[in-house]
C-alpha cells in the first residue's frame, strides 16, 4: 500500500510540474477552501479542464474530490453496427455518457473506438468493458473503451452451453476448466436469457425469466449456493447488480474480497400496471432481505412511462397469464448507485436510482429508503437509424484521470 501511495505522489509532482501559471494574467486567483468549494460544485467533465490551468488549481481540485468523492456511477451507452464481415467493423460506434452530478449526456463521442481485432497479448486487468465472439475477445483498459486489449480466445465449439473456464489475470497458464453453471440454469444458460453482474473477486448470474441466482468465486473456481430468488410473487422479469458496501450492509463477512451489496431488480404486472421494485440479497448466502417494506419501489409514474406500450396494449389481459416474454428490466449499477431500464427498448427512458439503504421502522421494521430520478435518453437514440443498432449498457464510478484519457488536450 505505502509503495503504491508513493508511487502516486510522485506521478502527481511530476504533473504538477508541467504548470507555472502563477505569473499568467488570464488566471483567476482562487486558493485553499475557496477553490476546493467552487471545484465541488463544477461538473466532472469541467475539471479536466480547470485542474490544467496551474498547480495551485490542480491541488484544489484534486483536494476537492478527496473530500467529496464522486462515487455515483456514470451511464454509459455504446452504439454499434451487428456487422462481423468488415474489417473496419470494429471501428464504428457512437458512445453516449451520462455524468449523474451535472445531470446531463456528454455530446455523442464518436471518436471513441470500439474493441480492436484479436492478438495474443492478455489483459493485465479486469475492466469495465468487453466484446466477445466465439473466435474473440476484447477488453477495455478504460471506462470509456479509448484503449483496449486484446485477449486470445478460447475455442468453444462443440461444448455444453454451460461450460465455464478461467484465464488468470496474467494469461500466462491459459484457460482452466471449471464446474459448469448449475443445472438449475438449463434452458436459459445463452447471455440473452442471464443478467450478470461481477465484484473484484465474484461473478454473479441471474435467470431474467424465472430468478434462479448463483455466484462464481474467481479465486477457489467454485460455485456457490443457487437459490430462486422471488421475493414479489407476481414478478415476470428479474435483473442483478451490485453496489459497494455502505449502509446497512447485511454481509457479515468480515473478508474485504466480498464487501459489496447485492441487488436485485424485479418487474411484474399488478393491478393492470407494472411495478418495479429493487431488493437487497445478502452476497454470501443469497438470502433476499424480508420485511413489510423490505422492498424500494420505482414511483408508479416512471414505471408507467417505461413500460407504457405494455400497460395500454395488456390492460385487459389477466395478471396472472401475463408472462415474462412482454417485459424485460434492465439493471446496472455500480459504486453507490445505478440504472434501471426496459430491457426491451432503451428509448423508453431510463431511471437512476441512488441513495439506496435501510432503516429500521417500529412497526414496519427493516425498511427500504430510495431515491429515484428520471432520466430521457439522447435525441440520436431517437432516430430511426439507431433502431438496428446494437446497444451495450454499462455504468462505472468515473475519476478526473479517465476523463483526462479521453480528452487530453
Amino acid at each position: 500500500m505505502g509503495s503504491r501511495v508513493k508511487a502516486e505522489a510522485e506521478a502527481e509532482a511530476e504533473e504538477e510540474e508541467k504548470f507555472d501559471s502563477s505569473r499568467d494574467p488570464r488566471v483567476l486567483y482562487l486558493y485553499g477552501d475557496v477553490l476546493e468549494a467552487v471545484a465541488s460544485r463544477v461538473p466532472t467533465l469541467d475539471l479536466v479542464s480547470a485542474s490544467r490551468v496551474s498547480r495551485e488549481w490542480r491541488r484544489g481540485v484534486r483536494a476537492a474530490l478527496r473530500r467529496r468523492p464522486r462515487r455515483s456511477p456514470w451511464l454509459l451507452l455504446r452504439l454499434h453496427r451487428p456487422t462481423s464481415t468488415s474489417a473496419s467493423a470494429s471501428s464504428r460506434g457512437t458512445l453516449l455518457a451520462y455524468d449523474p452530478h451535472s445531470r446531463t449526456w456528454l455530446p455523442p463521442l464518436p471518436h471513441v473506438r470500439g474493441p480492436p481485432r484479436p492478438r495474443t497479448s492478455p489483459p493485465r486487468a479486469s475492466p469495465a468493458l468487453h466484446a466477445a465472439s466465439l473466435s474473440a475477445m476484447a477488453v477495455a483498459r478504460d471506462p470509456f473503451g479509448a484503449t483496449w486489449r486484446a485477449v486470445e480466445a478460447r475455442a468453444c465449439e462443440g461444448e455444453d452451453a454451460g461450460a465455464v473456464e478461467v484465464r488468470g489475470p496474467g494469461g500466462s497458464d491459459g484457460w482452466e476448466p471449471c464446474d459448469p453453471i448449475p443445472a438449475a440454469f438449463d434452458g436459459s444458460k445463452s447471455a440473452t436469457w442471464l443478467s450478470a453482474a461481477t465484484s473484484d473477486s465474484r461473478v454473479y448470474i441471474t435467470d431474467k425469466n424465472r430468478g434462479w441466482t448463483s455466484w462464481f468465486d474467481l479465486e477457489t473456481k467454485k460455485w456457490g449456493p443457487t437459490r430462486q430468488l422471488r421475493p414479489d410473487p407476481a414478478a415476470a422479469s428479474f435483473a442483478i447488480g451490485i453496489l459497494s458496501s455502505g449502509y446497512n450492509n447485511n454481509n457479515n463477512n468480515d473478508d474485504d474480497r466480498h464487501r459489496h451489496r447485492l441487488v436485485l431488480a424485479t418487474a411484474g404486472r399488478r393491478e393492470g400496471r407494472v411495478e418495479v421494485r429493487l431488493w437487497e440479497a445478502d452476497a454470501e448466502t443469497l438470502d433476499v432481505v424480508e420485511g413489510k417494506c423490505a422492498a424500494a419501489e420505482m414511483p408508479k409514474e416512471f414505471a408507467k412511462r417505461m413500460f407504457q406500450d405494455i400497460t395500454e396494449e395488456e390492460s385487459d389481459e389477466d395478471d396472472r397469464s401475463w408472462g415474462s416474454s412482454s417485459l424485460s428490466v434492465g439493471l446496472c449499477s455500480s459504486g453507490d448507485g445505478g440504472y434501471v431500464y426496459n430491457g426491451s427498448d432503451l428509448r423508453k427512458g431510463m431511471v437512476r436510482f441512488y441513495d439506496y439503504y435501510y432503516y429500521y421502522h417500529d412497526e414496519d421494521g427493516r425498511t427500504a429508503s430510495c431515491k429515484w430520478e428520471w432520466i430521457g435518453v439522447p435525441m440520436i437514440m431517437q432516430k430511426e437509424k439507431v433502431v438496428d443498432r446494437v446497444v451495450v449498457v454499462g455504468c462505472t464510478v468515473v475519476g478526473l484521470d479517465d476523463l483526462a484519457l479521453l480528452f487530453p488536450y
